[in-house]
């Protein structure tokens, strides 16, 4: 598959293109935080019924995206078809290196793989650690073309669930009423304190 240069999913205005008909950049993203939480909390609801099999499948992955943003864009729970480019405070305005898009597919093999053998009787500060590490990579390799950051937190508090272990969604609110999430995601990709932050504070969203 050749590169594509030109952004398929944006409208000549620079509004993503969407489902709804809107062309106004505030006005989609009102619309997409309000159908996010709902859908949040409809995921929420029964995460219960969930099991580790489940939800360390990639296929329970991209069905996760497209149960979150399906209502928004006809996109949602496929990887996308263009390189990305998001430049980073944390970074001097440098972005992270994403996966290639043609590489997606096999590098969200690779994370799968290891998430599958995860061991759900491991002990709890195990457990911990491979969410968050195995969690941060799936980011890194940022398949979709948006909402990237909100489906692996998402998916991180399920994935938590299903190996015995709660998310405290109150510790995360806090969290991000005084920083972007999206940074200690950010901080994952550098190596050695930077990363341990991500770590650290994470951390303190599993018990």
């Amino acid at each position: 598959m050749k590169s594509i240069n030109k952004d398929p999913y944006i409208q000549e205005n620079g509004c993503l293109i969407n489902t709804l008909g809107i062309r106004d950049k505030a006005e989609l993203t009102n619309e997409e935080i309000k159908r996010f939480r709902i859908s949040l909390r409809k995921i929420l609801a029964v995460a219960d019924c969930h099991s580790f099999a489940d939800v360390s499948s990639k296929e329970f992955y991209y069905k996760l995206h497209l149960d979150l943003f399906g209502g928004v864009y006809g996109w949602a729970g496929h990887p996308r078809v263009i390189d990305m480019v998001k430049r980073e405070p944390l970074l001097g305005g440098a972005s992270v290196k994403y996966s290639h898009f043609e590489n997606i597919e096999s590098d969200l093999d690779m994370v799968f793989e290891r998430i599958k053998h995860i061991r759900p009787a491991s002990e709890d500060g195990r457990k911990r650690y491979e969410v968050l590490d195995y969690v941060a990579n799936l980011w890194w390799v940022h398949p979709f073309r948006e909402g990237n950051t909100r489906q692996h937190v998402v998916y991180m508090s399920l994935l938590a669930k299903s190996l015995g272990l709660s998310f405290d969604w109150k510790t995360y609110h806090e969290v991000c009423s005084k920083t972007h999430i999206r940074d200690y995601f950010v901080l994952y990709t550098l190596d050695g304190e930077p990363r341990e932050r991500y770590f650290s504070r994470l951390n303190s969203f599993l018990s």
